[in-house]
């Protein structure tokens, strides 16, 4: 079993990092969004990543479960750590996987970082 760092990141930059390498681990299919005319403390691009899981085949799935993060910025940092941990358990296991990936007219969204605003 692979050895992964913690869930809960000190950065935007390590969050971000973290969710993307996890999100591609379990096959999500990944949205990046870049905010125009705003940067991180750093210069960096910010962004609003999203992570979709389950049946990519439908447009109007019958079921979504809706997690997002950083929504008010104050709690960023734990809903990020919350989204890392999950799609690492996902990851972790194939069989859920396969199960997600067949999931007929569901989906697991997961929106990284809402607010970024300084």
């Amino acid at each position: 079993m692979a050895s992964y760092p913690p869930p809960f990141s000190s950065s935007y930059r390590a969050a971000r990092t973290k969710f993307l390498d996890v999100a591609r681990e379990a096959h999500a299919k990944i949205i990046s969004l870049e905010l125009e005319g705003v940067r991180g403390p750093d210069g960096e691009v910010l962004t609003i990543d999203i992570a979709i899981l389950g049946d990519h085949g439908t447009k109007d799935p019958a079921n979504v479960f809706l997690h997002s993060s950083g929504v008010h910025g104050a709690e960023g940092f734990a809903g990020s750590a919350i989204q890392i941990d999950f799609l690492r358990r996902v990851s972790r296991d194939q069989a859920l996987v396969k199960s997600l990936a067949a999931a007929k007219g569901t989906k697991i969204v997961l929106v990284h970082a809402v607010n970024l605003a300084p």
